[in-house]
């Protein structure tokens, strides 16, 4: 697993919890019906501010080194989860196999990208 640079830190981070729940909704009544299913996960979109040459040349290589969708990486997530106590460590997998980041566009604009908990 490559180690993520830590510099420069995220310029934003949303984190999302998803729930499998299951919804029927009438298009007459409008009546519910609702199902929980035991499935949740980590869904993340991270925004990197624009950085050096160097640090976008870093940043794109361990973004690169996690072959799309194929390798994971662990991100804290505890100031998300109302409910852990101490560090919540969570694996993720980035969203997308696409793997568009350029270290020109980087230094002006930043990096984006989306992940989700690694299961």
């Amino acid at each position: 697993m490559a180690t993520m640079p830590t510099s420069p830190d995220f310029a934003s981070i949303k984190v999302r919890k998803r729930f499998a729940v299951a919804m029927a909704k009438s298009p007459i009544s409008y009546a519910q019906q609702v199902q929980k299913r035991p499935g949740e996960e980590w869904v993340i979109e991270a925004s990197l501010p624009p950085m050096t040459e160097s640090q976008a040349t870093a940043w794109v290589t361990w973004l690169l080194a996690q072959q799309g969708m194929y390798n994971t990486f662990n991100l804290d997530v505890s100031d998300y989860d109302a409910g852990a106590s101490g560090e919540t460590t969570v694996a993720f997998r980035l969203a997308d196999n696409d793997t568009g980041w350029d270290i020109g566009d980087a230094k002006i604009f930043g990096i984006k990208f989306n992940a989700f908990q690694a299961q």
